[in-house]
């Protein structure tokens, strides 16, 4: 499942021309040092939420900073 959803922030990040070798070096790291704006942090959420059936509740939403954020969230949802 991380896996999923590893590939669908790397596909999404090339999308919009950002380009990230995502490595457990990198899971920590802030989005936006990685170059990933908060538009472009939304638009993977939303495509996330789209191809794994799930909704991120909006109060959630300020808390996702980093890589390992969005899988943690997603893992939480799926496991409910």
């Amino acid at each position: 499942m991380a896996k999923d959803i590893l590939e669908i922030i790397t596909r999404e990040a090339k999308k919009q021309k950002i380009n990230i070798d995502i490595t457990p070096e990198v899971y920590d790291v802030p989005l936006k040092d990685l170059g990933i704006d908060s538009f472009t942090s939304l638009n993977i959420i939303v495509t996330i939420e789209q191809e794994l059936g799930v909704r991120v509740p909006d109060e959630e939403l300020d808390k996702i900073k980093t890589i390992n954020d969005l899988v943690q969230e997603f893992k939480k949802l799926l496991n409910k």
